[in-house]
């Protein structure tokens, strides 16, 4: 379970310098932080303890079936967050004209 774990870790740290790097490009200042726990509650958590003006969140997770049985991160965190809480979607799917 350990090496599970580990490596699932590694995955989220290598993404998450990844997209760090991504958004420093665009915006300079950027700072990482990585946390283990229930999404949703750990959001909530660091922004309340980093007293944050606002939270950015994508409305489009994981699939139907994860949202029927699990929830939905951003509508928890839309709820409990301690300040306002922006949604995004994601961009219309390739298949779908702009007109």
């Amino acid at each position: 379970m350990a090496e599970v774990f580990e490596e699932i870790s590694g995955y989220a740290r290598g993404e998450l310098a990844r997209l760090a790097a991504e958004a420093r490009e665009r915006v300079g200042s950027v700072r990482e932080l990585l946390v283990q726990g229930k999404p949703s509650a750990e959001i909530v958590r660091v922004a309340r303890d980093e007293t944050v003006d606002m939270i950015v969140l994508g409305t489009h997770g994981k699939g139907l079936l994860d949202k029927a049985l699990f929830g939905s991160t951003t509508e928890r965190v839309v709820r409990n967050g301690p300040c306002p809480v922006l949604t995004t979607r994601l961009a219309e799917h390739e298949f779908v004209e702009e007109g």
